[in-house]
């Protein structure tokens, strides 16, 4: 094997392997779910929440 290179994965029989791609879906599908409650938690209005102060200079410090 040579640097750099992966190693290969044998999986013997049809029950194996669909359990190795259903772990692999639950991991794909958490990570997923991560991703769009990040996305979704992003505010996308300046004063959503805000103090009146901090609003003021929500769209000048997105901009530097």
């Amino acid at each position: 094997m040579t640097a750099g290179a992966e190693p290969t994965l044998r999986i013997p029989t049809m029950a194996q392997l669909l359990s190795v791609l259903a772990e692999a879906a639950e991991l794909e599908h958490g990570v997923m779910c991560g991703y769009l409650y990040a996305a979704f938690g992003l505010r996308t209005d300046p004063a959503g929440g805000l103090p009146p102060r901090q609003a003021e200079g929500y769209g000048a410090g997105a901009m530097s």
